[in-house]
């Protein structure tokens, strides 16, 4: 009989698990940039006139630093692109003069002020008309913008290369980025799909969603140092529910946990009742 039972409660156990959905942390973070802008005839000019380097720089002692930098990559309308968001600190007096570095002969598209609050203002109306203020420096290419009217820079360009990578999960994206001078936080972010999970607890969620329900995550790195370089590895699974994302990553644990308690109080009762 103690058998019978015992057999049972192990039957059980594996049929809850079984059908258990995988559990995945969503940590929602602090704000989410908006789409990414088109790569269209206007920006192609763009890239052709803003390729005319000045040599003047604001150096360390001018510029402003940032706050906050958040570098990231997502799959646009066929290619791999860049966005690099700049914050200042709410506290400095505009004007306020910011670089950011690219690497060398980046065909950047666009550059422009935009909300430090991420996705508030419809893009394209802070753009800032090249030819832009380009300091050649090594492997970089350094651009020097003064911020008039909101305390946040954005420069895009398309990614160098692809920055897909083999995984044991469905997909991965590792990529790297080194700040030109130190952060308080530097985000290094990813899209992924709508329908997709990122398994790793320490990858944060950002708020918003892209144009086609895409969600966005970052490995953020705190007092980043200049000159220093910073990698993230994104992995994510896809065709993921909406249940499974939004399970909460404790239940599954606290259930093993609970159904362990009770096959060990059942194994008690029975040695008690043989007695």
């Amino acid at each position: 009989m103690r058998r019978f039972f015992l057999s049972l409660l192990l039957v059980a156990c594996a049929v809850v698990l079984a059908g258990s959905p995988a559990v995945y942390a969503w940590a929602t973070e602090a704000d989410t940039d908006s789409d990414v802008t088109a790569v269209d005839s206007a920006a192609e000019e763009n890239v052709a006139e803003g390729a005319q380097h000045n040599p003047v720089r604001a150096g360390a002692d001018v510029a402003s630093p940032f706050d906050n930098l958040q570098y990231k990559v997502m799959y646009w309308q066929g290619e791999w692109v860049v966005t690099i968001r700049g914050v200042i600190s709410e506290d400095l007096q505009l004007p306020a003069t910011v670089e950011i570095n690219v690497p060398a002969g980046a065909p950047v598209f666009w550059v422009g002020e935009v909300y430090a609050g991420f996705g508030a203002q419809p893009f394209g109306s802070g753009e800032i008309a090249p030819p832009y203020n380009v300091y050649p420096d090594g492997d970089y290419d350094i651009y020097t913008v003064v911020l008039n009217t909101t305390h946040a820079v954005q420069i895009e360009f398309p990614f160098p290369g692809d920055p897909t990578v083999p995984s044991t999960e469905d997909h991965a994206i590792e990529f790297s980025y080194t700040p030109l001078s130190d952060v308080g936080e530097l985000w290094l972010a990813t899209a992924i799909p709508a329908d997709a999970a990122v398994p790793d607890t320490a990858v944060r969620e950002l708020e918003g969603l892209g144009p086609n329900g895409e969600r966005s995550f970052a490995r953020v790195f705190y007092d980043a140092v200049g000159g220093q370089e910073y990698t993230a590895l994104i992995e994510y699974r896809t065709g993921v529910t909406e249940t499974e994302r939004n399970l909460d990553p404790w239940v599954v644990p606290v259930l093993i946990g609970s159904l362990a308690l009770v096959a060990a109080a059942v194994f008690l009762l029975f040695r008690r009742t043989e007695k």
